[in-house]
């Protein structure tokens, strides 16, 4: 009976992603295993060995998923990990709920954005003559827009 389970395995390093067994990975100091001899690394996954400081070097990294059961799930999770920055368990579920972010380019924000003329910044209908002196603000309420782009 096969007790171990698999971790998905971000390496900072060069920036990988590998399937590993759980417990080369230590949360205490966010280091995974990684064997110093990486011709034979799908066999020493495969049998569970257990890393030493002679033969493995352990790399800063973070776990991305743990708890898969089987090295065949964790290989595809890790190779689906490779495309998504922020990746979990949850991710495979068919219902998952998604969180809706407020949309930072709304007309509320867009009203506010400053317009640049040449040598003044419109900023809530408030004029800085950015060429004479840039923090002083002058009001203006009948300043035009011009667009810089010709007319069709």
């Amino acid at each position: 009976m096969n007790v171990t389970k698999y971790s998905v395995v971000h390496f900072y390093d060069d920036n990988t992603v590998e399937a590993v067994p759980k417990f080369w990975f230590r949360k205490n100091n966010g280091t995974c295993a990684w064997p110093k001899n990486t011709k034979n690394f799908h066999k020493l996954v495969e049998k569970h060995c257990i890393p030493n400081e002679m033969e493995y070097n352990f790399l800063e990294a973070r776990e991305m998923c743990s708890g898969i059961e089987s090295l065949i799930k964790a290989r595809e999770k890790a190779k689906k990990a490779m495309f998504v920055s922020d990746f979990s368990d949850d991710d495979d579920k068919a219902n998952r709920k998604f969180k809706h972010k407020k949309n930072p380019y709304s007309t509320a924000t867009l009203s506010s954005c400053p317009i640049y003329l040449g040598s003044e910044i419109i900023e809530n209908n408030t004029t800085i003559n950015t060429l004479t002196k840039p923090n002083t603000k002058m009001i203006n309420h009948d300043a035009q827009y011009q667009s810089p782009s010709p007319k069709k």
